[in-house]
């Protein structure tokens, strides 16, 4: 159980670096909203608004934050409260 312990403070760390699900971002390929993430890859998909096209970036390939969310803001704690540790994301590594 430490190991989990222990990987699950590395989880929440890496996840702090990552926008919201629903945050507004400009990318290369134009503005949209984040639709998804992995925080493990450290990757998120946006839709792009004009086109409706969904892309997957790395964080540092995001050009600017507008900070405007589609959906209600939900406190982290919450958010992490709802991953599965035992889940297929372990077993895949």
């Amino acid at each position: 159980m430490c190991c989990l312990a222990y990987e699950y403070e590395i989880y929440r760390e890496m996840a702090k670096k990552i926008p919201r699900l629903g945050t507004e971002v400009l990318v290369e390929q134009g503005k949209g909203y984040i639709v998804d993430v992995n925080v493990i890859k450290q990757t998120v998909v946006v839709e792009i608004e004009e086109t409706n096209n969904r892309v997957e970036v790395t964080i540092n390939n995001i050009k600017k934050i507008f900070g405007k969310s589609k959906f209600k803001k939900v406190e982290e704690e919450e958010d992490l409260k709802n991953i599965n540790l035992d889940s297929d994301v372990l077993e895949e590594e």
